[in-house]
């Protein structure tokens, strides 16, 4: 896990930190939530977006998990979560709000405590997979022949990246086709796709998801934390 944070530490606490705080949606000034694609892309009589937030109890919690996980670490001997000493006030404002939602929400059943563990693979000709890669080998580690832009999915082989590719380098790849295609670079969401692919949910999951939110944030000083300030 070490190993892990020294790799990921610094783009959980910059890129998915800012992305988090930048889908923040505000119910009053004391509570926030997140909403994630489940029930939001239906459409009413004018054409106009139906947000049913059927996901948004999952996302709310799993924004909570993801923020306190990056930010506190467990010490063992006060059996409680520290906060990292740089660690923003807009996010000790996130994880209070959003965890005040919760506490209010969770159990309420105007909402549907729906997720999407997991899925389909593609939903559409956005979310098509063909992306640059340097390795394609059999199983047993033989390479596989041929053009590597041009290879295919075949059974019992590998495929990915191999090392790090540089910036510069993968902005120039992307330029070319993979698996037969041009990658695709711009993403419009999930409910984008005029079709229907397969989900699985569990509510259980959800409940548990927000369960643990709670806990860590009581354990990381709940709603007296932000007092001291």
């Amino acid at each position: 896990m070490r190993k892990v944070e020294d790799y990921l530490g610094e783009s959980l606490k910059r890129n998915m930190t800012a992305t988090i705080l930048n889908y923040v949606i505000y119910d009053g000034n004391t509570m926030i939530y997140f909403d994630d694609f489940l029930g939001d892309g239906d459409l009413d009589a004018e054409n106009n977006t139906i947000k049913y937030g059927e996901d948004r109890l999952y996302t709310t919690a799993m924004a909570i998990n993801a923020l306190i996980t990056t930010w506190a670490v467990y010490d063992e001997k006060t059996k409680s979560l520290i906060w990292d000493e740089d660690t923003p006030p807009e996010v000790h404002h996130t994880i209070e709000k959003s965890a005040n939602f919760l506490i209010n929400n969770v159990l309420d059943s105007n909402l549907k405590p729906w997720n999407a563990f997991f899925s389909g693979s593609i939903k559409g000709p956005t979310t098509y997979g063909g992306y640059p890669l340097n390795m394609i080998e059999f199983f047993n580690g033989t390479a596989v022949p041929g053009d590597i832009h041009q290879f295919h999915y075949y059974e019992n082989t590998a495929f990915g990246v191999e090392g790090i590719i540089p910036e510069d380098e993968y902005q120039e790849l992307l330029k070319e086709k993979w698996f037969g295609r041009m990658p695709i670079t711009e993403f419009h969401g999930f409910n984008a796709y005029p079709d229907y692919w397969p989900f699985w949910c569990s509510e259980a999951y959800t409940y548990v998801t927000s369960l643990l939110a709670l806990a860590k944030f009581k354990n990381s000083g709940g709603f007296g934390y932000l007092n001291q300030y």
